[in-house]
């Protein structure tokens, strides 16, 4: 079996919830400015005006922006970073993406390495003012004219090192579509990556609000609180199962951050406590090292009663600083979901997956940064997965493996709808309920999971997933 924590649901927190900012709406601009959905099979035209009208796309010849024809923008070789500058000032852009098509034309390099980092003729001119750690091409650069000229970024996807969603779409009215949807479906604007704008959104919602924090020794261990990611060899009944199927959770990070309660102001270290549901806090047990609140919470609903932790750092005070994060994102995949932006869905998701992730980095660029919140992180891991755990649990039939939010089932029925059903597993595109994954077959499945030699099974169930069964009834 996969010895899987046997968890109940976490206690509700009582911590107070922020002041809500009104959620991004889809309205008109001043202008009547139109966005039509130029990369999916739909003539469906939206509606778009606030930060939707200061963003524009190069291609090789022509400027694009919303509501507007697009224009010749005379860059070329000699161009540098100050002139893309001036030319989204002057048709009022703050932001100004690169297709492909557009680096050529500039005689940028499509993509660059790790190892690529000297400055380029693109950044070197006279008048630039920019952050003093900008000194090579990046995915997202940030420039200034001069006192009083308002900040113009320049974004190249290609420019990603991890793989940006945005990638795929080389024509420029594709990508305009698509970061518009993004942006009018979420309130945010995209930053270079998943992470930095999920950052940028809570230092704008938040200002001074958020304070630097000092931190207790567990917070600074980055493996605490780990998602589930195991496999078991299949049981006797399994061993002639046609195939092996997967379901995904939807947006299970996401939903775990709906109502955590968060630190707030200095903590508490003391020994021989009961652990308080409401509170925010590292709680030591004896098997598993350090656990946040969300397990203490689940594993004190598991038992008889409430556990004593012979050792605990915890905050008397909390605030569910991510719920309105969570809203933001909540709606907007909602919306995304409706429109079928699917690139700026993906966008989406890069948000929250990425932003938990950077809660806890210690490589963020400024010191005493008010959003290192490492405990954020370890609460949302923790709180995802003991959901999880008691869903399984739940389950009728186990999963022969776990891939953080992916269920691998072993089965002989060739419909992953009825199949579904017959496990209680919820279908569909809600927050925290399932959808198919892909289907594989079972002897392949078994084959790997029987492989004493295999060193990462679940990596190669996923990618045996990936491959599909063609015959199968999906």
């Amino acid at each position: 079996m996969l010895g899987l924590l046997l968890m109940s649901a976490p206690v509700r927190t009582r911590a107070a919830s922020p002041a809500e900012p009104p959620l991004p709406g889809r309205r008109p601009s001043p202008d009547g400015a139109r966005a039509t959905r130029a990369s999916h099979n739909t003539s469906r035209t939206f509606f778009r005006g606030g930060d939707c009208l200061a963003i524009g796309v190069l291609d090789g010849e022509l400027l694009h922006a919303l509501g507007r024809p697009a224009v010749p923008h005379g860059l070329g070789p000699a161009s540098h970073l100050g002139d893309c500058a001036d030319l989204a000032r002057a048709h009022q852009l703050r932001q100004l993406w690169l297709t492909p098509a557009a680096l050529e034309a500039l005689e940028l390099p499509a993509s660059y390495g790790r190892r690529d980092t000297l400055a380029a003729s693109f950044l070197a001119h006279p008048g630039l003012v920019a952050p003093a750690s900008q000194l090579s091409l990046a995915p997202r650069l940030s420039v200034w004219g001069g006192p009083g000229d308002a900040a113009v970024e320049v974004l190249v996807p290609s420019w990603e090192r991890r793989r940006s969603p945005w990638s795929p779409l080389a024509y420029a009215p594709a990508l305009l579509a698509e970061v518009v949807d993004f942006t009018d479906a979420t309130g945010m604007m995209w930053k270079g990556s998943g992470a930095i704008t999920s950052d940028a959104w809570l230092r704008d919602h938040y200002g001074r609000k958020l304070e630097p924090m000092d931190w207790p020794p567990p917070a600074l261990d980055s493996s605490l609180e780990p998602s589930l990611y195991v496999s078991r060899p299949p049981l006797e009944e399994e061993r002639r199962a046609r195939y092996v199927m997967a379901f995904d959770v939807n947006g299970m990070f996401l939903s775990a951050a709906s109502s955590l309660a968060l630190p707030v102001g200095p903590y508490q270290h003391i020994s021989g406590v009961y652990a308080d549901p409401s509170r925010p806090g590292y709680w030591w047990d004896a098997s598993r090292g350090w656990i946040t609140t969300p397990t203490g919470a689940a594993l004190a609903g598991a038992g008889d009663s409430c556990p004593l932790w012979p050792e605990a750092y915890f905050w008397p005070e909390s605030h569910r600083w991510l719920e309105p994060w969570y809203r933001a994102l909540r709606d907007g995949r909602t919306r995304l979901l409706e429109t079928g932006a699917v690139v700026a869905l993906e966008a989406l998701k890069a948000v929250y997956r990425e932003g938990v992730g950077r809660f806890g980095s210690v490589s963020r660029t400024k010191e005493a940064d008010p959003l290192f919140v490492p405990y954020w992180r370890h609460a949302v891991q923790a709180e995802a997965r003991t959901r999880l755990e008691r869903h399984i649990r739940a389950l009728p039939q186990s999963p022969v493996a776990v891939d953080i939010d992916s269920l691998f089932f072993l089965t002989s029925r060739s419909s992953p709808a009825r199949f579904a059903r017959a496990l209680g597993l919820r279908l569909g595109d809600g927050l925290g309920a399932f959808r198919f994954a892909g289907i594989a077959p079972g002897r392949a499945a078994r084959e790997i999971l029987e492989d004493p030699t295999a060193r990462d099974p679940v990596k190669l169930l996923r990618e045996l997933v990936k491959k599909g069964a063609p015959s199968a009834d999906a």
